[in-house]
C-alpha cells in the first residue's frame, strides 16, 4: 500500500462496522444508483467488462485524507478487471486509498488495493463509491464460469466487434462449450473444443487458430 501497510488494513478489517441498512433498503438504494446512472447517460466508463454482483457484502478499509483508517461493511454493485462500484456508509474523498476485502468464489478472502475515483450521495447515510484498482485483477476469482461467459458475451466489447476465424476452447465442459456456441452463433467463427491434454497441443501445433480460450482452473494450474 501507498499510505499504510496491507497488514494494518487486514487488522482494521477485523473490526469493521456493519452496514446500517436492511436487505430491502439496500435493494432500493441499488435501484436508485442504476436510475442515477441512466439519468447521467450510463455508468462511468471502464475499459473492461462490468460484472453485476449486486448485494454481496464485503469489508472496505479506507485511509482518509486526515490520516484515519476506517473499516466498514459495504455492499457490492459491480466489479471489473479495473475497478468496482459499491455502497459505502459515509463519504469518501477522491483519491483516498483503500483496500477491498473480497471473498472469491472458492471462499478465500482476497485483499485488493485501489483508490476512490468518484463518490455519489444516495441517502442520508450512504454514498455510492467508485474505486479504481491499483493493478488489474482476475475477475474470474469472483464470478462463476457461466456468469462470466454470459456477461462477456453481452458486453459492449463483444457487441461492437465482428468476430471471424477459428477459436479453440481448451478444457471447457459441454455446457460451457454450448453456451459459447450460442453466444457466438451470429459471428463468422468456427469453434473447436479439445481436452486439456496432448490433444490441445496437437491441435495448436496444426495451425490455423486465431484465438484460444483456456478454462480458468487449467490456466491457473499452468501458471503454478
Amino acid at each position: 500500500m501507498r499510505d499504510i501497510s496491507l497488514h494494518q488494513h487486514r487488522s482494521a478489517a477485523a473490526n469493521s462496522k456493519p452496514f446500517p441498512l436492511t436487505e430491502d433498503q439496500v435493494g432500493e438504494l441499488i435501484r436508485m444508483v442504476h436510475e442515477i446512472r441512466l439519468g447521467d447517460g450510463g455508468a462511468p466508463k471502464r475499459k473492461s467488462t462490468r460484472f453485476g454482483l449486486e448485494g454481496q457484502r464485503f469489508t472496505v478499509t479506507i485511509m482518509h485524507p486526515g490520516g484515519s483508517l476506517t473499516a466498514s461493511e459495504c455492499v457490492l454493485i459491480d466489479v471489473s478487471e479495473g475497478g468496482a462500484g459499491f455502497l459505502y456508509p459515509g463519504f469518501v474523498h477522491n483519491q483516498s486509498s483503500c483496500v477491498a476485502h473480497l471473498h472469491s468464489i472458492d471462499g478465500n478472502e482476497i485483499q485488493i488495493a485501489g483508490s476512490a475515483v468518484w463518490c455519489r450521495f444516495v441517502s442520508r447515510t450512504v454514498h455510492a463509491i467508485g474505486v479504481k484498482w491499483d493493478e488489474p485483477i482476475e475477475v474470474r476469482q469472483f464470478v462463476s464460469n457461466r456468469d462470466w461467459l454470459e456477461q462477456v458475451a453481452n458486453s459492449d466489447e463483444i457487441k461492437q466487434a465482428k468476430l471471424t476465424g477459428t477459436i479453440v476452447l481448451v478444457g471447457f465442459d459441454e455446457i460451457e462449450v454450448d453456451l459459447i456456441r450460442v453466444f457466438l452463433e451470429h459471428e463468422d467463427v468456427q469453434i473447436e473444443a479439445v481436452e486439456a491434454t496432448g490433444a490441445a497441443h496437437d491441435r495448436l501445433a496444426g495451425g490455423g487458430v486465431d484465438a484460444v480460450l483456456v478454462e480458468a482452473d487449467i490456466a491457473e494450474e499452468a501458471r503454478a
